[in-house]
């Protein structure tokens, strides 16, 4: 894949030494670009994520200061990472229709300007996490080492295995799970049972989350060369994949219930929730448009994750049992 490269707007193949050139005039980066590069919809529903978890391990009390530099250290930790992925899949981002424009894809963004930043942030994240949370009093170590793997995880090993197998979507599962974890560890400062419940109970959400997706940009995918489920196995394969995680996220989401964190109003939205998810993955076996169940999947996917996030804050109760 390091050959030649069709530029954007170009009718001849460019060489890879070419395309690394430095930025040209007048194609130079606006913020929008340095935002986009962020991620900022998978970084905002990471924050969510992390408030949630902090305020359900609070008790609904959360000490805001922590919380605050918990969101922070959080927040620059998802950038680092999402930026690593932007920064080596740039030359597969210039195959996709979805992704060509992408600022590093276009060089808007010089690779180096974006790895420097990816470093930057993702010291500072454990600085931030590690430090900020030691210096007030909590054991600020847990959740910068689940940053720093999740920086990892999602920045190099998902984003490198993703080129070779479809079972990179499993390792992208870790640490799109992660910011709760670390919202949860930065109020009770370690693994207990309720930190790898949320983990788990993420992990199940976002397999039918992202193989939806891959359903919807299948051709984007097979353009550039990504081994994704529905690319090599097919669109029924991912069908039955997704009814399976999503029916064992019915359960799993309710094993909260059991430690006494939260309460029935959680117990009757997250039945009803994941009832309708099932519902609607089981109806891909009949449907005759897997696009359009694609698209009620994936759409449903953000109200779940949304919903559930919430009602833990609502519903949160404090926590009375260490396991």
């Amino acid at each position: 894949m390091r050959g030649h490269f069709i530029r954007a707007g170009a009718d001849r193949p460019v060489a890879a030494g070419e395309w690394e050139k430095p930025v040209a005039a007048g194609r130079r980066a606006t913020w929008r670009d340095y935002v986009e590069v962020t991620k900022p919809g998978i970084t905002i529903s990471n924050l969510m994520m992390t408030f949630g978890a902090f305020w359900l391990a609070s008790g609904g009390q959360p000490d805001w200061a922590k919380l605050v530099v918990t969101l922070f250290g959080t927040y620059c930790a998802v950038v680092s990472g999402a930026i690593l992925n932007n920064y080596f899949d740039r030359d597969r981002d210039i195959l996709m229709p979805r992704t060509k424009n992408r600022a590093l894809a276009q060089q808007r963004i010089a690779p180096h300007v974006a790895l420097t930043l990816a470093i930057f942030m993702g010291v500072l994240s454990l600085c931030v996490l590690g430090g900020g949370l030691t210096a007030m009093g909590g054991n600020g170590g847990l959740p910068a080492l689940l940053a720093f793997i999740g920086i990892v995880t999602y920045g190099l090993i998902y984003t490198g295995l993703k080129r070779y197998t479809a079972l990179c979507t499993l390792f992208g599962g870790i640490p799109g799970s992660i910011p709760f974890v670390i919202g949860w560890t930065a109020v009770v400062g370690k693994m207990d049972y309720f930190a790898w419940v949320l983990f788990f109970v993420m992990f199940l959400w976002q397999m039918p989350h992202f193989l939806t997706l891959a359903v919807l940009k299948v051709e984007d995918y097979k353009a550039g060369k990504f081994p994704m489920l529905p690319v090599v196995r097919g669109v029924e394969a991912t069908i039955r994949q997704v009814f399976l995680y999503t029916a064992a996220l019915l359960p799993a989401s309710l094993f909260l219930v059991f430690s006494g964190l939260v309460g029935w109003l959680y117990v009757a939205v997250m039945t009803v929730l994941g009832v309708c998810f099932v519902v609607l993955a089981a109806s891909g076996f009949w449907t005759k448009d897997t696009n359009a169940w694609a698209v009620r999947n994936f759409r449903f996917s953000l109200i779940y994750l949304t919903v559930w996030c919430l009602v833990m804050i609502i519903d949160a109760h404090p926590v009375t049992t260490t396991l």
